[in-house]
């Protein structure tokens, strides 16, 4: 769990803590007479605006992330799929898949810890795999691995219903899944 320290008034704080709050971050409040410290894990960051700043990269990574789920499912639903499939990947994907594993680093989930955003994020990784094979690159190969190895996902993914089900029905969908090709 993060920590955030200042003193015990709203000061420079107070963005913060409502950005904190928006984005669901769990943190401990420690007064501290001094600038706004923040430390989750081993990032620690000192300074209020530096601190809204790493934040705000978060919130636009999930943006990038529902872009990219946006555009592959865009995509899917494009009559013209079967023309448009390999172009769009070196116009619309790749950036979007460098963009995102340069953001990943070291990082053992897409913001440090298990949150929503990984679920989406693993749900696209998949969807990309299926799409475009070339997608597969370590980073993102790691980031699923370590998602299907949380307890509760293995336990999901026991279930037969869970790995036999198509992406959309094909009635609306040029692509359904890696059958409908």
């Amino acid at each position: 769990m993060a920590t955030f320290r200042y003193w015990d008034v709203r000061g420079l704080a107070e963005p913060i803590h409502l950005l904190l709050s928006y984005l669901k971050v769990p943190y401990t409040e420690k007064f501290f007479p001094n600038l706004p410290f923040f430390i989750d894990g081993d990032v620690k960051i000192v300074q209020s605006t530096n601190i809204q700043s790493r934040q705000i990269k978060i919130i636009e990574m999930i943006g990038v992330i529902n872009l990219f789920r946006i555009q592959i499912i865009r995509l899917f639903f494009n009559p013209d799929f079967k023309k448009l499939r390999e172009n769009y990947f070196a116009s619309n994907i790749s950036g979007l898949i460098k963009k995102t594993v340069d953001f990943l680093g070291q990082k053992q989930f897409l913001l440090d810890s298990l949150t929503y955003a990984n679920f989406i994020f693993y749900d696209t990784i998949i969807l990309l795999f299926y799409l475009y094979p070339q997608s597969k690159c370590q980073a993102l190969i790691d980031q699923a691995k370590r998602f299907e190895n949380i307890d509760e996902i293995k336990q999901y993914a026991e279930i037969p219903h869970s790995q036999d089900k198509v992406f959309f029905y094909k009635i609306y969908a040029s692509w359904s899944g890696p059958n409908s090709d």
